[in-house]
């Protein structure tokens, strides 16, 4: 099997996402041996992180979907994880509950979060002594609090706080 390789970057206009229009400061690129207006990928720290420390791998292509993604985009995400500040402590002890972790993933869709057209990876770190529930289970509690209520978990506990309930949530 031959990986793909992207085509040289081609930015759809108005895209916050893809590098041709200027909006992204790029940590790092891939591959480093290359002009950055011909990468493969872009390190960027996310805007607007809940963390402040949240990153995103950004294919040069505009691809809308993870399926659109060539094989090449894994090899540039593995290099460029290598730039981000904390995934040295964040992978040093994986499974001690006190040492910090991160998350990784991919948006597909609306529901499932995803807010611009344009596909990329993200990468989150939790801090040392947090526990953050993995999207299956937060989407399993989802399902069962619209189940039970008629309505999604964060509506329920806004709605919950307007009558000053005390709710504890997961």
């Amino acid at each position: 099997m031959v990986a793909t390789r992207y085509p040289l970057n081609h930015p759809v206009p108005g895209c916050p996402l893809c590098h041709g229009n200027g909006k992204l400061a790029v940590v790092a690129h891939y591959p480093s041996d290359r002009p950055v207006e011909e990468a493969i990928a872009y390190l960027v720290l996310a805007k607007d992180s809940p963390n402040g420390d949240d990153y995103l791998v950004i294919p040069a292509a505009h691809v809308e979907s993870e399926g659109d993604l060539p094989d090449d985009f894994t090899v540039g995400c593995k290099y460029l994880r290598r730039f981000i500040p904390w995934m040295e402590e964040a992978t040093k002890d994986p499974f001690n509950p006190a040492a910090a972790g991160y998350h990784t993933g991919t948006n597909y869709g609306v529901s499932a979060g995803q807010k611009l057209p344009h596909a990329h990876q993200w990468y989150s770190r939790v801090p040392a002594g947090h526990h953050v529930v993995g999207i299956a289970t937060q989407t399993h509690y989802d399902v069962v609090c619209r189940n039970v209520t008629g309505k999604d978990r964060q509506a329920f506990l806004e709605a919950s706080a307007d009558y000053g309930m005390l709710v504890n949530s997961p």
